[in-house]
């Protein structure tokens, strides 16, 4: 069969508005993405917004908000499951009519009590065994009630993954899952079935915590006739110490890393590297080339650890990639407040100093503490640094004589400074290290000089001034 002859590949993210988007979801939505685009495919949003309990209604704004910052398309229209439920109790009422579902009266008090007494089991499948005429009796005396699957009692139930591989399950371990609550809203496990089937998905990419699950997803799919996509079941991305990424432990929802200064190109390269690969060498990968090389071949069935380090390399590299233009463009949209009071031009000289150095653009206002104050305090600086107190001082004294006259530019400054090292048998580094810790408190920077052109000439020699009155005597 030629590529014009396979079906057309379906893929899509079909997330729960109970939250921010967090970067499980994105990768996942990702790899979704890259599926359907390398097969020349369709890849479908949908919102499963039928859990009124948690549902948080900023969240679809910033699922989709997130989802089109990342550059990630979708096949229009989006769709909501909560437009969709007579649908969802239509295919109820087949599985019912085939036996494959009953309803459970049970209230939440004895499942409760269920619960406590063995918090491993699952539903004891009380309500499996009513006859009719007691069926009856509870729904005429209105007591209210959820749909269950009636699930295979004996057996076993063997499913197949992409990644890893058939896996069974003893009929016996799997427990009469809820597929329509008493309020009518169906579960996940009716809907997405349903929604899946009728949308003509042909592959479903989610993490490996829904494995346990497979087995009631299968059932449905069988009971309804339905063709079942291929299920590929993620690795998941654990914290640095191992365990499961989580909200006490990092910064998870993709809006946090987006308010810190990280770039879409950096977030994307990174996670689409947490749990697949191309090869050992290549690390570095736009949108649009992953869209053309993506495989599920270079899917791993091992968890994929956080590392925010390497996400740090990541964005740092495409930090360095912006034009002057589009990095002060990218700081005056995400840091404006640094820039109140201050005067934009001179702040901008500063600012592209330090594109190089910037891992997100959370960093700057640390970077530019030296700049927007004028407070600076010289306790620590002066605890590390490389002269004796007498040395310092003499080095501070000739800065300030040599820097009140000279003309304020670098031409000149460099010209003045070379001719004092060299009349007093200094290197350079014996007048730049004091300069640096005057100006920055710090015995690191970029260009000093291009720092102190940035700051001024009167800010310059006012910070010498600060640093020799700090010093101990």
């Amino acid at each position: 069969m030629n590529s014009s002859q396979r079906p057309q590949i379906k893929t899509r993210f079909a997330p729960s508005p109970t939250g921010r988007l967090h970067l499980g979801g994105l990768r996942t939505a990702l790899f979704s993405y890259l599926l359907a685009k390398q097969g020349g495919g369709e890849f479908h949003l949908r919102i499963e917004d039928t859990d009124l309990d948690r549902f948080d209604p900023e969240a679809t704004a910033d699922i989709i908000s997130s989802l089109k910052w990342a550059g990630l398309s979708w096949q229009e229209p989006i769709l909501y499951q909560s437009k969709r439920l007579p649908l969802y109790r239509d295919y109820a009422d087949q599985l019912m009519a085939a036996d494959h579902a009953y309803r459970c009266f049970c209230s939440k008090e004895r499942l409760a009590s269920l619960r406590e007494k063995n918090p491993h089991q699952g539903y004891d499948g009380f309500c499996r065994r009513l006859t009719s005429e007691e069926i009856q009796s509870r729904i005429s005396s209105g007591l209210p009630y959820v749909m269950r699957l009636k699930l295979p009692q004996e057996g076993i139930i063997t499913i197949t993954d992409k990644i890893m591989g058939p896996i069974s399950y003893p009929a016996s371990q799997l427990s009469d899952a809820i597929i329509v609550k008493s309020d009518g809203f169906p579960t996940y496990h009716l809907a997405h079935m349903v929604d899946d089937h009728l949308t003509g998905i042909t592959h479903v990419l989610r993490g490996q915590e829904w494995l346990s699950t497979y087995p009631l997803h299968h059932f449905i799919g069988r009971a309804l006739s339905f063709t079942l996509p291929e299920y590929i079941h993620l690795p998941l991305i654990t914290s640095a110490e191992g365990g499961k990424l989580s909200k006490r432990n990092q910064s998870v929802s993709v809006r946090e890393f987006r308010q810190q200064g990280y770039l879409p190109e950096s977030l994307i390269n990174f996670l689409v590297l947490l749990g697949w690969s191309y090869d050992d060498k290549t690390s570095f990968f736009s949108l649009k080339e992953l869209e053309g090389i993506f495989s599920t071949r270079g899917l791993s069935k091992s968890h994929a650890q956080f590392a925010l380090d390497k996400l740090n390399h990541f964005n740092n590299h495409y930090i360095q990639k912006l034009s002057s233009e589009e990095f002060l463009s990218l700081v005056h949209d995400k840091a404006a407040d640094l820039y109140v009071g201050q005067q934009a031009e001179a702040l901008d000289q500063i600012v592209l100093l330090y594109q190089s150095r910037l891992h997100h653009l959370g960093e700057l206002r640390e970077h530019l503490a030296f700049y927007l104050n004028d407070e600076v305090n010289y306790t620590q600086v002066l605890k590390a640094m490389p002269f004796d107190l007498a040395g310092l001082e003499a080095r501070l004294e000739l800065l300030v004589a040599c820097l009140s006259e000279v003309s304020w530019n670098k031409k000149e400054i460099t010209g003045e400074l070379k001719a004092i090292a060299k009349s007093r048998n200094h290197k350079m580094f014996d007048l730049m290290m004091p300069l640096r810790m005057a100006v920055t408190a710090s015995m690191e920077s970029p260009s000093i000089l291009d720092i102190a052109l940035g700051l001024g000439q009167h800010r310059t020699l006012n910070r010498l001034q600060s640093l020799l009155t700090s010093l101990p005597h």
